[in-house]
């Protein structure tokens, strides 16, 4: 029997680091507390851009006082999801914000602000750049079973916003011409005059001091946080649990240059898990049940599949149920199994489906109600990835159809069409696929 393991989110292909809404150390533990209080000075956007971030400046639009003034916003971000650059810009332009290059939290010799970021920046009423990075947009497409290309977007929506924001017309036409593979920048250098600039000439570049109290360190000699793993480092040092997870990935990702740190992944998801981080419960759990980076241990992983489980993340709720199926970590309990699975089907966990089925292959559980067992292998079979799994329930699934009955089969069909439409099905990947 093939276990049906939702694997660890740190054998994800590494991707850029996400960005990190970082504040002042007195603001982290509340930071709506702050936003009421007046006393959130400034956001430090760090990293790659994402919808965590969105809703970061969401909870700040609902909460900051009309009559309170907006905390700066410092950049430092390579670009990221242009759809959540663009909300976060109108909030910004909402509350009438100042933006600027840096970070009084992480010191950076050379900050930078490209691509979804320079959307961002050009939403504040008052801004100063020291770098920008222009492109048009990109859409990634599949266009093959596991198949994905990135290839050039629309640009529509990101021109209709820039001029929503009244946007330098040159500014517009730079991002329209720049392909978005190639990038075309602008810096700020402080031995010419603004007038000879293109910086300033973009409306990029405020020499108006007023709006920028706090003198960013252009010019650090200290340390250089350019490395995309130093960038985490330090965003996980003050406190980012999102870099955590990050720097997991970053130090297991596979390359054939690179020895993965499993240890080192383990020691930064032990500190999110401490959080109350569920993504990184669920890896933990993965960690001790496979032996990665520490000693196997069934028990203590199927106990960090748990502690994720009753938070409600469906991965954990299939890869503990599944423990609970074949006796693994946990005592074996049928009954706790199928709680713990369906709840992860309801979620459109996948793999949930496939648990499932396989299941159904090897107990007597929809004996009497084949329609609901085609159901589990029929999803199962739509939507897993290729691997065990969907091999597994390919089996089930290829002997059930030969013994189920038309009518059954009709209501089943009618069932998965249903499911379909009421749920959005997602998965995690096959245990070790990065690996092979």
């Amino acid at each position: 029997m093939i276990p049906k393991l939702v694997a660890a989110a740190a054998f994800m292909i590494a991707q850029q680091a996400s960005a990190y809404p970082l504040v002042v150390a007195a603001c982290k533990q509340d930071p709506i507390a702050c936003v009421q209080s007046g006393k959130l000075e400034f956001v430090s956007i760090y990293g790659k851009i994402g919808y965590e971030d969105l809703d970061f400046f969401q909870m700040l639009d609902e909460n900051v006082s009309p009559e309170a003034p907006f905390p700066r916003i410092e950049l430092n971000s390579y670009g990221g999801h242009v759809d959540a650059a663009l909300e976060i810009g109108r909030i910004l332009r909402k509350h009438a914000a100042v933006a600027e290059t840096g970070s009084p939290i992480i010191r950076d010799p050379a900050p930078q602000c490209s691509s979804a970021c320079a959307l961002i920046a050009q939403a504040a009423v008052h801004r100063r750049l020291t770098h920008v990075g222009l492109h048009s947009v990109s859409v990634r497409e599949k266009v093959d079973e596991n198949v994905w290309e990135t290839l050039p977007g629309d640009n529509t929506d990101i021109e209709a916003y820039l001029l929503e924001m009244g946007a330098n017309q040159k500014l517009i036409d730079i991002i329209r011409t720049t392909p978005f593979d190639e990038i075309t920048e602008f810096f700020y250098d402080p031995n010419l005059p603004f007038e000879d600039q293109e910086i300033f000439a973009l409306g990029l570049y405020s020499k108006d001091d007023q709006y920028f109290p706090a003198k960013q360190d252009a010019a650090l000699d200290e340390e250089n946080f350019q490395s995309s793993n130093a960038y985490m480092v330090n965003a996980a040092s003050y406190g980012s649990i999102r870099a955590m997870r990050d720097l997991a990935r970053h130090y297991t990702a596979y390359s054939p240059d690179i020895e993965p740190d499993f240890k080192a992944a383990r020691d930064w998801l032990q500190k999110a898990a401490d959080k109350g981080d569920v993504f990184s419960m669920h890896d933990l759990g993965y960690y001790y049940s496979y032996g990665v980076g520490v000693a196997q241990d069934d028990v203590k992983g199927a106990e960090f599949y748990l502690q994720a489980a009753k938070l409600g993340l469906a991965p954990s709720q299939n890869n503990i149920g599944w423990g609970y199926y074949t006796g693994v970590g946990v005592q074996k309990s049928l009954p706790d199994a199928i709680y713990w699975i369906t709840k992860s089907a309801e979620q459109g966990e996948a793999f949930g489906y496939g648990s499932l089925c396989e299941i159904h292959g090897a107990t007597d559980l929809f004996k009497n109600d084949p329609t609901e067992a085609f159901k589990w292998c029929g999803l199962a079979v739509h939507h897993l990835p290729e691997g065990d799994a969907k091999d597994a329930a390919k089996v089930v699934y290829d002997r059930l159809i030969t013994t189920i009955g038309a009518d059954d089969l009709a209501a089943a069909n009618r069932l998965i069409q249903n499911w379909d439409e009421d749920h959005v099905t997602t998965s995690m990947r096959n245990v070790g696929d990065d690996l092979n």
